[in-house]
């Protein structure tokens, strides 16, 4: 007799159930993300306090330079963005810049409020709680610098980007619900802002939501939404060439594979339309429609 399933996988299906039905409100809740985002992840887990991390895939590499300070006389190092809540903040972002086509992104009356919007949940105090590791990310995701470079025998090009050009926040960590006199906003900068409402890529906000437990979860759906898109004829993936793009570190390519495959399952559930297969050493993605339906493949360039 098979073992009954957890409260917490009970609500994962019945919410995955609401997302394929048409009348239900989060079937048309449609979210964006930068397109660059799909080239190059941010790492899963803190590197440190580095002067720069990346990632590089054959010709094409990423790197990413924390933003500095000085504090009391002495040099800051914000750090690296890592994990789910630089992924959710971003997506948060490129929504909202595809919805008002404005750089300047205003970020609610409240801290609880900004936080329910872009799928953290509950407003939590402490060295541990959600305030604490929002304002952390936030601040290494607008302060740092990303590079992205593709080195052929015959070119070599680069972009860099920032994320924000500008940002004020007034925020209440003590009372998190309180509405604020002034409104909280970031100005995005001006080649991420054009990069994000000419290339958005479509995607269920309540599929992230749902993913948000983990990096690898987020970037898989997001890659994946992307890459089967429009595509006419199956295309094979090594499993060591993803593991280069993607932001994550494990010791062995099989155990990488293993963790992919079982992530992979689980955006199925939430994305049946996706078609793969999975081969010896590689990944198989085949012409699958698109989770957002017809109607909104067309804003992709």
């Amino acid at each position: 007799m098979p073992l009954p399933l957890s409260n917490k996988k009970l609500e994962f299906i019945d919410r995955a159930i609401s997302l394929q039905n048409p009348e239900k409100d989060v079937f048309h809740e449609v979210g964006y993300w930068a397109r660059v985002w799909v080239q190059g992840a941010l790492p899963h887990s803190n590197p440190g306090n580095v002067p720069v991390w990346g990632r590089e895939n054959g010709a094409f590499s990423l790197t990413v330079q924390p933003g500095m300070d000085i504090v009391d006389g002495k040099a800051v190092n914000y750090g690296i963005p890592y994990g789910s809540i630089p992924r959710l903040i971003m997506c948060w972002m490129c929504t909202e810049a595809v919805r008002t086509k404005e750089p300047k992104l205003f970020l609610g009356d409240s801290l609880a409020k900004f936080m329910q919007e872009v799928g953290i949940g509950k407003a939590t105090g402490g060295r541990w709680g959600s305030i604490t590791r929002l304002k952390d990310q936030m601040l290494r995701l607008t302060q740092a610098r990303i590079s992205y470079r593709y080195r052929g025998e015959e070119a070599f090009a680069r972009r860099g980007i920032q994320i924000a050009k500008e940002d004020m926040l007034w925020w209440s960590e003590s009372q998190p619900e309180q509405r604020s006199l002034f409104q909280s906003y970031i100005v995005l900068d001006d080649a991420f802002f054009n990069e994000i409402v000419t290339k958005p890529v479509p995607i269920k906000l309540e599929a992230l939501k749902l993913l948000k437990q983990s990096s690898l979860a987020l970037d898989l759906y997001t890659w994946l939404t992307f890459r089967v898109y429009g595509l006419e004829e199956p295309v094979v993936i090594a499993w060591s060439t993803l593991e280069k793009q993607l932001g994550a570190n494990y010791k062995q390519t099989k155990e990488f594979a293993r963790k992919c495959k079982e992530t992979i399952e689980k955006v199925r559930v939430l994305y049946p339309q996706l078609k793969v297969q999975y081969l010896d050493g590689r990944l198989k993605l085949m012409p699958s429609a698109s989770h957002v339906g017809r109607r909104k493949r067309s804003i992709l360039t």
